[in-house]
């Protein structure tokens, strides 16, 4: 769990080259500074996942093409957002998982 002010710094410490990161609340602003530095530090053999429950926020996040795969979904039901991040890395799962998001529950 990162305080959202120095997640972005954490972030950059945390990603190692191939990594594959999940951004649980990628589209804010704190999840965007994510986003480029979880990118930044996996490469090109890593994969950044964002997630996000605003299909508006998405379509910000995929113009400024700061990952690899959008989900929409909401953070609070776990088992589905297990199943989704499952799905786009052929049940490998993530190295790393960073929630940016205020909400109880995710």
């Amino acid at each position: 769990v990162l305080d959202v002010a120095g997640a972005p710094a954490q972030t950059a410490k945390m990603v190692s080259p191939g990594d594959t990161v999940v951004i649980i609340g990628g589209t804010g602003k704190a999840g965007m500074l994510c986003l480029y530095e979880a990118k930044k530090r996996a490469g090109v053999t890593g994969k950044v996942i964002c997630l996000d429950y605003s299909e508006e926020g998405l379509k910000r996040a995929k113009a400024a093409d700061l990952a690899d795969e959008y989900i929409q979904a909401d953070a609070t039901d776990a088992v589905s957002v297990m199943n989704k991040i499952a799905d786009v890395t052929d049940g490998k799962m993530a190295d790393v998982t960073i929630n940016i998001v205020n909400i109880p529950n995710t």
